[in-house]
């Protein structure tokens, strides 16, 4: 049954295309980060860093081996 009307859930992806930029997630190296990287390459709401922001404070949400690899002094409150 095909209808012209939109799903719950293309009213939702459009709701947060137009209300809220890309959350931005990085992931490192080890602990499974194909798993991660993959479950997040799936979702439109989050855009996966590259390499080079690594040390970047600017993420949602951090996936790495070591919390060493984490720079807690650099967080701000928003």
């Amino acid at each position: 049954m095909e209808s012209d009307e939109e799903t719950d859930e293309e009213r939702k992806l459009k709701h947060i295309k137009v209300i809220q930029p890309p959350k931005e997630v990085f992931v490192g190296k080890g602990n499974n980060d194909a798993l991660i990287r993959k479950y997040f390459s799936t979702k439109p709401e989050y855009i996966v860093l590259d390499a080079s922001r690594a040390f970047s404070p600017k993420f949602y949400f951090k996936w790495v081996q070591t919390v060493s690899e984490i720079d807690f002094f650099s967080f701000k409150e928003r």
